[in-house]
């Protein structure tokens, strides 16, 4: 798969879901838009490459952007009602290069419902998290043992 097909495919995702231009992502500027579905208070920042776009809805856009405006990327990050950042990339597979395994321990790549007889053992909470009904939105999970210790 062409890298460019992967970078337009996110860009045009990305632009629906912010409610902006696909060339507003390839600008250096922070950049104001009102998300017109939502009906209660939303809000979704969003930084890609040198961009950051503010997603609201109309009912708190001129707070949020009264709030913001002026600030620069880490600033708007730090602001008291930003809780919480999910960090996505995408790696570039032509310079990746494989690691070998460290010798001593035994490891294990789960995929789909082999994730779920984890379920139970604690010492995972930074990387796999199991809601009140046992499910997770995680599908793959690689760890290591060490005589079936979990290793922190």
């Amino acid at each position: 798969m062409e890298r460019s097909f992967i970078d337009s495919t996110i860009k045009e995702y990305l632009a629906e879901q912010f409610f902006c231009h696909l060339s507003v992502l390839d600008q250096d500027n922070i950049i104001f838009t009102i998300n017109s579905l939502s009906k209660l208070p939303f809000i979704k920042i969003m930084a890609f490459n040198k961009c950051v776009i503010i997603n609201t809805s109309e009912s708190i856009h001129l707070k949020v952007k009264s709030a913001l405006i002026g600030k620069n990327r880490d600033e708007i990050f730090e602001f008291p009602f930003i809780y919480g950042q999910t960090i996505h990339y995408i790696p570039d597979v032509k310079k990746i290069q494989r690691l070998s395994l460290p010798d001593g321990y035994s490891y294990e790549l789960l995929q789909g419902n082999d994730i779920y007889k984890l379920r139970g053992i604690s010492g995972f909470d930074n990387s796999l998290v199991f809601d009140c009904d046992g499910n997770t939105s995680t599908k793959m999970f690689f760890w290591l043992k060490n005589v079936m210790k979990l290793l922190d």
